[in-house]
């Protein structure tokens, strides 16, 4: 019972304390260029700590290319292990602008999944724990076990059905939240045709939709960055978050953006080929 008053509880906290910054966000003014990043933080001036390529022997690394990229800039530990979930939220809301609730929230729920306060990297390639079938970033686990190297057929492809336009910001293009639903649709459609042990429940299906409109925000869908992150898993010199609102991304607002791409995916999508 006490468990479920607690869940409850920081379940209200998160959402008021979320709600509040949405109204923030609404009213002040976006973060300019060159302001995201204090002095002394990762970031400041476009200026990332330096890149260093893991170890296999020795480095844990994740299926997710934002949390490899930390680790291989030492943001987080270097060799990915036994990282406590509260530095880690604190981490990913200065690296990428995502909101303070978000950040706890998210990783709140990790430490619920793992049961425990701190993680390796590779605990999240776990199959249908967090990492699902038809991923955006990588093959299914029955195709390539080891979900921690990216996919980098899968990312071009992706990266290849960008429609947004080329303009300063995007310079070779921007994928956008159409996209991402049709991707999304290519690959459900692939994964039950080819994978004999295909799932993906509701909970996966949201942990997909949530992972794109997250990629969305952070990256703008730019095709140039995009490429580097996702592919080499490094910050490139230069980068700042594409979301500029003051109080970073809300869960409301991933919520929202989450669904954008929902209604553009077709999970009922037939190959030609069917």
């Amino acid at each position: 019972m006490a468990t479920i008053l607690k869940d409850l509880w920081n379940f209200f906290y998160l959402q008021t304390w979320d709600t509040c910054l949405v109204f923030i966000n609404l009213l002040a003014p976006k973060i300019k260029k060159g302001e995201m990043y204090k002095e002394g933080q990762p970031g400041y001036k476009g200026i990332w700590p330096e890149f260093i390529r893991p170890n296999p022997e020795t480095d844990s690394r994740s299926p997710c290319p934002g949390l490899n990229a930390m680790a291989n800039h030492g943001i987080i530990p270097r060799n990915g292990r036994n990282i406590e979930l509260s530095s880690l939220a604190e981490a990913l809301e200065k690296t990428w602008n995502l909101g303070a609730p978000f950040c706890r929230d998210t990783c709140n729920s990790v430490g619920k999944l793992f049961k425990k306060d701190a993680i390796d990297l590779s605990d999240l390639a776990k199959h249908n724990i967090i990492e699902h079938d038809s991923s955006l970033l990588r093959s299914d686990a029955f195709f390539s076990p080891d979900q921690t190297v990216p996919d980098k057929q899968l990312i071009e492809r992706l990266l290849g059905s960008a429609t947004g336009p080329v303009a300063p910001e995007y310079p070779e293009g921007q994928v956008t939240p159409a996209d991402l639903g049709k991707a999304l649709s290519l690959r459900i459609a692939e994964s039950k045709r080819n994978n004999p042990q295909f799932s993906l429940n509701i909970l996966h299906s949201f942990f997909g939709y949530s992972n794109a409109s997250v990629f969305y925000e952070i990256l703008g869908g730019d095709v140039k960055t995009s490429r580097i992150i996702l592919e080499e898993e490094k910050i490139p010199d230069g980068y700042e978050s594409f979301m500029r609102s003051r109080k970073g991304l809300t869960m409301k607002k991933q919520y929202f953006r989450a669904a954008h791409i929902w209604f553009h995916t077709n999970t009922q999508l037939k190959l030609k080929d069917e």
